[in-house]
């Protein structure tokens, strides 16, 4: 779970940060001592629970709450701050929490355990990759290891077409591109994906791979992938590209002029 917060009090906003930090089922906590600059932020990142401080100098928590709705409406806010005067604000602003300062860890917990109830936040994939640089793929931040290179190839392919149904003809020209096809590359392709596809069950990932009679392809929403997040827009991503995309593959060297230009 990703959560801002906001609050325009160093200390204030230092120890909030280590509450959020501390409480289990926050992954990622980001810091901001104005309403702007988290709006800012919020233009180019997504976030699960906004925590503001209501008295702000500048635009207050109330303020920034109704911005909040209008750019991230799925972004549930809570208030947190030393008076109670804003009860009936939070929720006319439908806010889904109110704490009273200091936060606590028990608090704070208590208010995550009631959002996951009423809206269940889908869980990260167990698999990763990375496509950024060299091509590898995790499991659970574990190198997956394949049989054959080539396996790990298909699989880069695959997660490259983002979902597409890839044919075996395709495939066969991507994977053995100085070759002829033939009914021997056709059955060396089939016995990749067959070692695929048992790597995968070994790993007890049984919802990536996709395959239908002549093609075979994947659920992009199964894969955690710094190049998804990029094509999406996530800014953090962006920021990890550094000139190189599955830099082992001579198929994908076409894809990084298109990387460059929007980077």
């Amino acid at each position: 779970m990703r959560v801002i917060a906001v609050d325009d009090e160093a200390m204030s906003l230092d120890y909030l940060k280590v509450i959020l930090e501390d409480t289990p089922g926050i992954d990622e906590v980001f810091g901001f001592y104005t309403g702007e600059e988290a709006l800012k932020w919020l233009q180019e990142n997504k976030a699960d629970i906004a925590f503001l401080d209501v008295q702000m100098i500048g635009m207050n928590g109330i303020e920034l709450a109704e911005q909040i709705g209008e750019v991230r409406p799925e972004c549930r806010v809570i208030f947190v701050t030393a008076s109670k005067d804003y009860a009936i604000d939070a929720f006319r602003l439908h806010a889904i929490g109110y704490l009273v300062k200091p936060a606590t860890i028990e608090g704070v917990q208590k208010e995550i355990e009631h959002i996951e109830k009423l809206y269940p936040v889908e869980k990260k994939p167990r698999v990763r990759a990375q496509c950024f640089g060299n091509f590898e793929v995790f499991c659970d931040e574990v190198s997956i290891k394949f049989r054959y290179s080539k396996t790990k190839e298909l699989l880069a392919y695959l997660i490259h077409k983002r979902g597409a149904a890839v044919s075996v003809r395709e495939l066969v020209a991507t994977l053995y591109e100085y070759r002829p096809d033939s009914d021997s590359l056709q059955s060396q392709l089939r016995t990749l994906v067959s070692d695929l596809t048992k790597t995968l069950n070994e790993l007890e990932v049984n919802d990536i791979i996709i395959r239908k009679r002549g093609s075979v392809g994947i659920r992009p929403d199964s894969i955690s992938c710094d190049y998804y997040d990029f094509i999406d827009g996530d800014e953090a991503a962006a920021k990890t590209f550094m000139g190189e995309y599955m830099a082992q593959y001579d198929w994908a060297e076409y894809t990084v002029g298109y990387l460059e230009r929007n980077s």
